[in-house]
């Protein structure tokens, strides 16, 4: 496989963040029905990155990590199509596999389906695997398949889902940070309408009181919904300030 193709799967594997995160009960629960569908013991979703193979959730096994060398499911990802072998120790990629000849393990039948992404881009397997020779059957290989493509869509649900997250934290640091800017001129305006109402100039004036009567409702208004976003700035640990509605200090 190409610099380019492995830079591009790194890439994609960063940004997925998988690699060493707690196991998703929905990836775990995912090769549970591989196993079952294709009858074998043992299923795991392989990542793949330039050095090592990460089995990220697994039945049958323990998930670990070995290195792309050690690794059945690495040999065949430069082509990613499925593969099905139904005995190990007479196929020429794999006889020799620390997995097949006993050092690591004991694999005679090995199937796996490529996980590529939306971009077109291999990050590793779904592979189901048995210490004894058997096919795969057509209806296991189309289960392996969609199960493969339902992964990868965990994963990007997983992405978009913390991409959302980051968005909405921004947005409300922002409402936040425009509630903080608009507090204390609305409460100099506030100020000002009450002094204002309050003049010997203004009191005997019915145009004039109209005016600040508007004024003041539009302010009482406008005072509101800043204490509305200042609410919902808060409940997200948004950094708003008091939200005291305190006038400014005019001495």
């Amino acid at each position: 496989m190409s610099k380019v193709q492995d830079l591009a799967r790194r890439e994609a594997i960063e940004e997925y963040d998988v690699v060493g995160a707690p196991a998703e009960p929905d990836l775990e629960r995912l090769v549970e029905l591989a196993a079952a569908m294709c009858d074998v013991p043992t299923a795991v979703i392989n990542i793949i990155d330039d050095r090592h193979q990460h089995q990220i959730a697994a039945v049958g096994l323990l998930a670990a990590v070995c290195s792309r060398e050690e690794s059945m499911c690495a040999q065949v990802l430069s082509d990613p199509v499925q593969v099905a072998v139904p005995d190990a120790r007479v196929d020429e990629r794999f006889k020799a596999n620390p997995f097949v000849t006993g050092e690591i393990a004991n694999v005679r039948f090995y199937a796996s389906s490529p996980l590529v992404t939306p971009a077109g881009v291999p990050i590793g397997t779904l592979c189901v695997f048995d210490d004894v020779p058997r096919n795969l059957s057509v209806a296991g290989g189309r289960a392996l398949g969609a199960l493969a493509d339902q992964a990868v869509d965990l994963l990007e649900l997983r992405l978009v889902s913390r991409e959302l997250a980051r968005s909405n934290d921004h947005l409300l640091k922002f409402a936040g940070q425009v509630c903080h800017d608009l507090r204390n001129p609305l409460a100099a305006l506030t100020w000002f309408i009450e002094l204002a109402a309050g003049s010997p100039e203004l009191i005997d004036s019915p145009n004039a009181a109209q005016l600040l009567a508007r004024a003041e409702s539009s302010a009482a208004g406008m005072g509101a919904m800043i204490a509305e976003l200042l609410d919902v700035a808060r409940s997200s640990g948004a950094d708003a300030g008091p939200a005291d509605g305190r006038r400014p200090d005019r001495r």
